[in-house]
C-alpha cells in the first residue's frame, strides 16, 4: 500500500480492521458501538456490504494471520446478531458470518504446525460466535440456499480427514446449538444423513463412526427417507458410481458406516426401494457382485467376500419383515 493510499483510508472501524490495527479497533468498537452493527466500508477495497466478521476473517486469511479473537470477543459483546447476517448478494462473502468461518475451518486440508494454529484459531472463533449467538446456527447460506451450517460442515470434508479430533469437538458444538438441523431438508430434499453418505468416503474412520452416530441417534428416519433423486441415503452410501476396479464401496469408512445405516434403514420400500434411474441398494450389491465373480480377479477377493456378507445380511433383514420376498430374492441372486 502507497502513502497515499494509507491516507485514503478512513480511520473508521472498517478502515482500522483493513490496516490490521486491532488494538485500535477495539477501542473503536467501545467508543463507536453503532459501527459494529454497520457492513464494511464500500470506499475500502470491494468488500462494501460485507459484514464485519466475515472481512476480519477475509482479511486475516488473506494476510495469513489469525483471527483476532479480543476484537471478535469485543464485536460479539456489542452485538451478537451480527453472527447470523448474510453479505449482500453478489458481494464476495455473502453468506453469513458464521458460515464464513465453517466452509474455512471444515474445509481445512493440510496439517503441521501452521495448519493446527489457524484450525485452534477458527474452532475459537466458531465457539464463540455460536455461544453468542446460538441461533445462527439456523440460517442457511444465501450463497448455497438452504444449506445449514451443520450440512456445510459435513459437505466441506477437509478436516474430517486431516483432523478428525478437532472435526468432532467444532462438528458437536454446531449440532448443539441447532440439533434440529439433522431433520431439515436442503434445496435438494436431503437430509443430513444424506450429505454424509455421499461426502463419507473423504472423512477419517474416526470422523465416519462420530458422524453417523449422531445423526442416526438423533433423526433415525433420516435412513428411510428419499430426496428429490428419489434416492435414499443407502443408495448414495453404496456409492452407484463406484467402479469394481476401485474399493470405494466396501472401504474402511463405508463398513463402519453401513453397520450403522443397514440396521436403520431395514425396510424393504428402503433396499429394494428404486432411485430415479431405478436402481436399489440390494440390486447394485449383486450387480457388482456378478461384475466381481466375472472379471475372477484375486485382488478382488477380499472386496467380493465383504459383499457377500452384505448381501447376506440385507437377505436377513428383508425375509425377517416379509417371508414372502423370497422368490425375488433368489431371482434377484
Amino acid at each position: 500500500m502507497t502513502r497515499g493510499q494509507l491516507y485514503s483510508v478512513p480511520m473508521n472501524l472498517s478502515g482500522l480492521v483493513y490496516l490490521g490495527m486491532h488494538e485500535r479497533a477495539i477501542d473503536r468498537c467501545r467508543t463507536h458501538p453503532e459501527e459494529v452493527s454497520q457492513f464494511f466500508d464500500q470506499s475500502i477495497l470491494r468488500h462494501g456490504g460485507d459484514t464485519f466478521i466475515s472481512v476480519l476473517y477475509w482479511m486475516c486469511n488473506h494476510g495469513d494471520k489469525e483471527i483476532p479473537i479480543d476484537l471478535l470477543k469485543v464485536m460479539l459483546e456489542i452485538n451478537p446478531e451480527v453472527v447470523g447476517w448474510c453479505g449482500k448478494q453478489g458481494h464476495s462473502l455473502c453468506g453469513t458470518a458464521l458460515s464464513v468461518v465453517v466452509k474455512r475451518l471444515f474445509s481445512f486440508n493440510v496439517m503441521g504446525e501452521d495448519a493446527r494454529t489457524w484450525i485452534e484459531n477458527l474452532s475459537e472463533a466458531l465457539r464463540l460466535m455460536l455461544e453468542a449467538k446460538p441461533e445462527g446456527a439456523s440460517i442457511a447460506a444465501s450463497d448455497y440456499p438452504g444449506t445449514l451450517p451443520l450440512n456445510e460442515a459435513l459437505r466441506c470434508n477437509g478436516l474430517a480427514r486431516t483432523a478428525p479430533s478437532h472435526f468432532i469437538s467444532s462438528f458437536r458444538n454446531l449440532f448443539n446449538a441447532y440439533p434440529d438441523a439433522v431433520s431439515c431438508r436442503n434445496r435438494q430434499g436431503r437430509f443430513s444423513l444424506h450429505i454424509a453418505c455421499i461426502y463419507n468416503r473423504h472423512y477419517a474412520k474416526e470422523a465416519s463412526g462420530f458422524i453417523f452416530s449422531l445423526l442416526l441417534g438423533a433423526y433415525p428416519n433420516a435412513a428411510k427417507e428419499r430426496d428429490s433423486y428419489e434416492k435414499f441415503p443407502l443408495h448414495y452410501q453404496l456409492d452407484f458410481e463406484s467402479q469394481i476396479e476401485t474399493n470405494r464401496v466396501l472401504d474402511a469408512h463405508s463398513l463402519a458406516a453401513l453397520d450403522l445405516l443397514l440396521p436403520a434403514a431395514s425396510q424393504c420400500n428402503v433396499l429394494l426401494g428404486a432411485d430415479d434411474k431405478d436402481r436399489t441398494p440390494f440390486g447394485h450389491v449383486c450387480q457388482t457382485i456378478m461384475e466381481l465373480e466375472e472379471s475372477n480377479r484375486d485382488d478382488q477377493r477380499q472386496k467380493l467376500e465383504a459383499l457377500a456378507l452384505l448381501k447376506m445380511s440385507m437377505c436377513f433383514l428383508l425375509l425377517k419383515e416379509k417371508p414372502e420376498v423370497v422368490n425375488f430374492l433368489n431371482q434377484e441372486s
